[in-house]
């Protein structure tokens, strides 16, 4: 006679072959790595959104790098967002192609604008002789322009080209391509990676690092150029100060990049929490590469003289206004006579 537990059980699935599926639970090292992605990605959110604004709301910003910078937060805003909502991999197959394309683009889109970046600086070094830039407004939106189609259209047409090798070698997401040890949803097939991501990226980095050798060059003979000591030591400390923080922002990048071809290309799980931890925090390391510099802890004193300096005028202008009130109200003949009162003995 079978009991209430044998009759009831016979029919449920043995746990073994539960935990054996795909996506039914991650393991221990595999939540742990979810949750520092997302805990990272969140706070590089909150600092790009911090960065952004800064730049945004001081004039002394405003400037052609200082917009191209703003374009740069925004993209790697974008690109840290796509990758919290595609971690780990999702059920569906679109979803997840959709969001590997859009995380291809945004990836492309940081690497173009570093690019325009680096071309800016090597044509305002090289156009400039002096430490203050006079750039027309006529002359700022043509090239803002000319850096905007760049930017965010050089990526469109890698991205087509992806879509292109997507449906030439008809390659869907296979099992294997929703764990998450080694694969996400912005990895696509072996070959669609690295036609149209990793090869793109290689000729931008080259082109990056030929503009940044030139642009050391102009640095050097700008500044040779000085016969003012005061003035040459100020123009290297302006002009090495942008120099370095493009040469921090393109590492930060590109050691992000090669730690995921690495891992996509390798398997292997080091590479793979590396780029985890990388890509998650590549976000905040840009903003406090672009927002805690000397130039911008100058800009923050310089607004607070200006607001102190402010209210000192308010406040001396509601005194005198409180003064002139009160001898007009006043009745005493003391206050309207022009002799000094005299000293009694």
């Amino acid at each position: 006679m079978e009991n209430f537990y044998t009759k009831y059980n016979r029919h449920m699935p043995d746990f073994k072959m539960l935990t054996n599926l795909p996506n039914v639970q991650l393991n221990r090292e595999e939540a742990i790595l979810s949750l520092i992605v997302v805990l990272g990605s969140s706070i590089s959110l909150v600092g790009l959104i911090f960065a952004f604004i800064t730049y945004s709301l001081f004039s002394d910003l405003r400037s052609m790098s200082g917009t191209l910078i703003m374009n740069l937060l925004a993209t790697l805003f974008m690109t840290q967002l796509m990758y919290v909502i595609g971690v780990g991999g999702t059920q569906d197959p679109e979803l997840c192609v959709s969001l590997a394309f859009a995380l291809q683009y945004f990836h492309l889109a940081e690497f173009c604008w570093l690019l325009s970046l680096t071309y800016n600086m090597y044509h305002t070094f090289r156009t400039n002789l002096n430490l203050i830039v006079v750039s027309p407004h006529y002359k700022i939106v043509p090239s803002f322009v000319k850096y905007s189609l760049f930017g965010w259209g050089t990526p469109v047409l890698f991205l087509l080209f992806g879509f292109w090798l997507h449906r030439e070698f008809n390659a869907p997401y296979s099992h294997e391509t929703f764990r998450f040890d080694y694969l996400n949803c912005w990895f696509l097939n072996e070959k669609i990676y690295i036609y149209s991501y990793v090869l793109p990226v290689t000729i931008l980095l080259v082109l990056i690092a030929h503009r940044m050798y030139k642009t050391w060059i102009i640095i050097r003979y700008s500044v040779a150029l000085q016969v003012d000591y005061k003035v040459k030591e100020k123009m290297r400390q302006a002009r090495l100060l942008q120099y370095y923080l493009y040469v921090k922002i393109t590492l930060l990048l590109t050691l992000t990049y090669i730690c995921g071809a690495i891992a996509r290309l390798t398997h292997y799980n080091i590479a793979w929490i590396s780029f985890n931890v990388e890509h998650s925090l590549q976000g905040l390391l840009v903003a406090i590469a672009v927002t805690c510099n000397c130039q911008i802890l100058k800009i923050y004193a310089k607004s607070i003289r200006r607001r102190r300096r402010k209210r000192e005028n308010l406040i001396e202008i509601c005194k005198f206004k409180k003064r002139t009130r009160d001898i007009s109200r006043s009745t005493s003949l003391d206050t309207l006579s022009w002799q000094p009162e005299l000293l009694s003995v």
